[in-house]
Order: structure tokens, then sequence, then C-alpha cells
């Protein structure tokens, strides 16, 4: 499988509007990249330019160490998924994996093994003689992948290809995906806007906001040591908590001091692995994740007052407080604690992650 390279790559549209800023990456060989963000972060446009369906403003794309900026997209070898199917009403299942190949000029006999081969990957053999309308959602995202793949190409694209489906099906359709491409290793770079779909799928996963790449990691790297505080809150659900405050003290003694979102004071040993990278630093964010705590009613817990518990079989969440600065825990079911009750928590200082003050905020224990 070939690797896919962007060098610098931005895109100013003519209303002066930024899209991408000057991206660098590498997408390996047979690697599954997922890129995610919010709405309007550019991750749409990433993929509109390696498909060839706009240029860029600068920079260069290539494939397999070839610069493709010049070809058109059918020249690119490149497959692509679409939101909406984007299949062909009035032709069978097995008409729609067919044309691709029809249109590239195939042998008769080529197109008939790709197609069969394709619907047994697929799992929709049954389905070949049937028109879209008759087929499910999910079956209809199916035939959609099998047409991408049917071209054997050398980069598949999706393009948020599960957003229209409903949660249970979206589910499966990951799993099915993720064993797709285990089995086939085809470069693949996937947009989405969902963060569990970026955590489940990805190999590596490349947040981006404003045009601008935030981080490029692992999934798990990205949770456990994300770059900045705008990688922390949008990676994990419940979002990390961030609580503002300063150190004190010194040597093992040192300690986080800190206002909790209702106005409570709130303490903190810093933990001994995080002690030499916090050295020099007085001003700090403290992120925490929801399962970062435990009930501990004892010297020094944090008291929190409950506003809304939202049961999850096993588990709970606890919120304190209500809109985007709410602290958020998630414990197991022990006794579920009433509104505007008060629950007791020690925060695991082995979890936490440091940021610097500010919009940008920094990591303070980056990744390694």
């Amino acid at each position: 499988m070939p690797t896919l390279t962007l060098a610098n790559l931005s895109k100013t549209y003519p209303n002066g509007h930024q899209a991408l800023r000057g991206v660098t990456v590498t997408v390996g060989d047979g690697e599954f990249m997922v890129l995610v963000g919010p709405s309007g972060c550019g991750k749409s446009t990433m993929l509109r330019l390696i498909a060839g369906l706009d240029t860029p403003s600068q920079g260069s794309i290539a494939i397999d160490a070839r610069a493709v900026d010049d070809l058109a997209p059918h020249d690119r070898d490149i497959a692509m998924v679409f939101q909406n199917f984007a299949l062909y009403p009035h032709l069978s299942v097995r008409r729609n994996l067919s044309l691709p190949l029809e249109l590239r000029g195939l042998a008769r006999e080529e197109i008939s093994r790709r197609v069969r081969e394709t619907a047994a990957l697929l799992d929709v053999e049954a389905l070949l003689d049937r028109k879209p309308g008759q087929l499910s959602g999910g079956q209809r995202q199916r035939v959609a992948l099998g047409r991408a793949m049917v071209r054997e190409p050398k980069v598949l694209l999706f393009d948020e290809p599960l957003s229209n489906l409903d949660a249970s099906l979206r589910a499966s359709m990951r799993v099915e995906i993720k064993a797709l491409h285990r089995r086939l290793r085809t470069t693949t770079v996937y947009v989405t806007h969902d963060q569990e779909e970026a955590m489940t799928l990805g190999e590596r996963v490349m947040l981006l906001r404003a045009g601008v790449v935030q981080q490029c990691d692992s999934p798990l790297n990205v949770y456990r040591a994300p770059a900045n505080r705008f990688v922390a809150g949008f990676i994990g659900h419940p979002r990390m908590n961030f609580v503002e405050g300063s150190l004190v003290g010194e040597g093992a003694s040192r300690r986080f001091v800190g206002t909790l979102p209702t106005g409570a004071p709130c303490e903190m040993v810093i933990h001994p692995a995080h002690l030499p990278r916090l050295a020099g630093h007085h001003r700090v964010v403290l992120g925490l994740r929801p399962t970062s705590f435990e009930l501990a009613p004892q010297a020094g817990a944090w008291r929190i007052p409950v506003t809304v518990v939202e049961v999850l079989g096993e588990t709970m969440d606890v919120y304190s407080g209500s809109g985007p600065e709410a602290l958020v825990v998630r414990l197991c079911t022990r006794g579920v604690p009433p509104p505007n009750g008060v629950v007791e928590l020690s925060p695991r200082a082995s979890e936490a992650a440091w940021f610097a003050p500010g919009d940008e905020g920094l990591a303070l224990l980056p990744p390694t």
C-alpha cells in the first residue's frame, strides 16, 4: 500500500477565510488516519484537497513520493465514500458496484470478479439485484463502501460516512469498517466530528482547530497526554474537568491550590513524577478526567455539591454546577447521591494533566 504525504498544505478561499494552515503529515502504508475536530476546522477541506476536488493555496500532496497536485481526481487512484451514500437510485447494487470499473474500461471478466469478491467481502451478495431504495441504511452504506473498494484504490477517503445512521447502526458499522481495514490494509483517511468514532477507528488521530493541527498521535496518547487544553477538552466523554489555581510549597510537599467551578476551595498534593516538569511554574490549570476521582470521605477531600446524577448502569455521572464549566465525575453506582446533596472525592494525582493558563493552554507535561 502507498504512503500519502501532505507538505505545508494550506487553503485560503477568495473571501479570505483560511481553512487550512500549513498542515504537514505522512499517512503510512496501510495506515488508518482519522481527522477529527469541530465543524469548520478544515477536515473536509483537507479531504477535498487530497481527492483533487479543490486546489491548495500552498503546499503539495504526494502519493508514494509522486506529486499529484496537477492530476485530475480520476487520475489520482483515490476512492471516496460520502456522507449521503451517493448511490445511483435507478441502478441495481450490481450496477452501482460495476459502473466505476466500466467507466475505466476494464474487461468484463475482471469487472465480474471484482464485483463478486467485493460483494462477498461486504456480505451484500444477496442484494446485488436490488436497488438502493430497497435497502436499509446499513446496507446502503455497505454498498457505498463497496463501490469505493471495488476500484482497489491506492488511498481510500471517508467523509463522515456514518453520520446519517442511528446510534446502534453507527456502532456496528464502526466495527465492520475497522475489521475490513485490518483485512485489506488500504491506506485510509477518515473524517469525522465524532471523537468516539475517532478514538475507536483510528490508528492515529489528527485533531484540527481552525485549520491548524493541534495534535497527531495514537488515540491513547491523545487521550492520556493531550498537547493542550483544547485537545483535552475535545477528546473524551464526558470532557476533562479544568480547575485554575496555583502551585505552592517546596519539594515533595508542593501542592495545587485552586477554586472549583462551584466556588469551593480545593487542594491536591502533586504526584512526585510530575514535580520536575512543573518546576518554575506558579499559575497553572489542573486537568482531571471524570474517571480520575474516588469516593473518599476523609480530611482533604473535595466536597462536591450534587446538581444532577445520570445513572448509566454500572456507573453514574455526577454533575456539580451547570453549563460548560460544570464539574463531572464518573463513579461506580454505589448509592446514588441525591440532587442538592454532597459527595466527598479525592482526585488521583497520578492521573492529573497540567496546562499553562490562557487561551492556548499548552500542556506542561507534553506527550513523550
